[in-house]
């Protein structure tokens, strides 16, 4: 089971960090189907006025990113749970980023411990990711980041073999019983939260096949490379003078790629909603380097899928 909140609802916001906060809470899920330790819904129901309000009032949300690192997109969706268990009324108490170590040597990192009101005790890890399908030789489905330094099968086995069980090993319960004196680690709810998006083959295009991605009337639909810092929540704009032509976008794009080192673009496609005076996210795609993917985790020869297979 998960929360929900409609795109509508986060395009009814004002502010881009709420709309993310509200994204990262309690938007699409990663996966389609449910998976092992994911009941996030059970424990953190949504909470539209909370969020209402705090669109009224974001300057704690915005003095609260001010003072994390919120540099990578990582970072950025980590600080925006943190802000949640750290301001919301139903939780009292919580750590981050808490290292187990053995003597100099750090064993791992439990994201995030908190207990709520109601007594209850939660290990969460979380994961922003954007992976996009790549068939290989061996026709194998391979799901790979964007700029090939990661893949999903390999995070997901991470997640569910080291980070989750990191918990009920001996240091780890000691890092936990020294936060929640008199607390057992055998009461905690452990909860894997991912957030982000797969794109299929049909998402995402090399640089010169940029001319394969359907194009509506300019006056309907425009276009925009989007910045990371635009990849949590569906992009809102309200200055039009911030979006292209697909014309001018494929200008762009080539300009870009004629870099010695470009990195892969999301491209996003925004239809005007003349009720609301903006534009919207209506289309999203993944735009790569004619030699993507490149690197051993593009090939299950050389990096070998991982035993447990994420639901897809």
């Amino acid at each position: 089971m998960h929360n929900s909140i409609s795109q509508g609802d986060v395009f009814s916001l004002k502010h881009q960090a709420v709309r993310d906060l509200a994204w990262s809470l309690w938007g699409r899920p990663f996966f389609t189907q449910a998976i092992p330790n994911d009941q996030k819904s059970n424990f953190f129901p949504l909470d539209w006025d909370w969020i209402m309000v705090l669109d009224q009032q974001p300057d704690r949300l915005h003095d609260y990113l001010e003072r994390q690192n919120t540099r990578l997109l990582g970072t950025y969706f980590e600080a925006l749970w943190t802000f949640y268990f750290s301001h919301h009324p139903n939780f009292e108490q919580g750590y981050f980023n808490l290292q187990v170590s053995d003597n100099k040597r750090t064993l791992g990192e439990f994201d995030i411990l908190v207990k709520d009101k109601q007594g209850r005790y939660f290990h969460i890890e979380l994961t922003c990711k954007f992976y996009l399908q790549w068939i290989d030789k061996q026709r194998e489905t391979l799901w790979i980041g964007p700029n090939c330094g990661d893949r999903l099968d390999i995070k997901f086995h991470k997640t569910y073999s080291q980070q989750l069980p990191l918990l009920h090993s001996p240091l780890g319960q000691k890092v936990f019983r020294h936060k929640f004196i008199g607390a057992d680690t055998q009461e905690v709810q452990q909860i894997a939260i991912w957030r982000g998006m797969r794109f299929p083959d049909s998402q995402w295009f090399h640089a010169d096949q940029l001319g394969q991605i359907p194009v509506q009337d300019d006056n309907q639909l425009r276009w925009l490379i989007a910045d990371k810092q635009l990849w949590l929540s569906p992009v809102l704009i309200e200055d039009a003078a911030k979006l292209n032509s697909f014309e001018q976008i494929r200008k762009q794009v080539e300009n870009h790629f004629q870099q010695q080192r470009p990195f892969t673009l999301m491209l996003v496609g925004l239809s005007k909603q003349p009720e609301n005076n903006h534009w919207q996210q209506d289309q999203q795609y993944f735009i790569t380097p004619n030699h993507w993917p490149q690197g051993k985790l593009s090939d299950s020869a050389l990096t070998p899928l991982r035993p447990c297979k994420p639901p897809l």
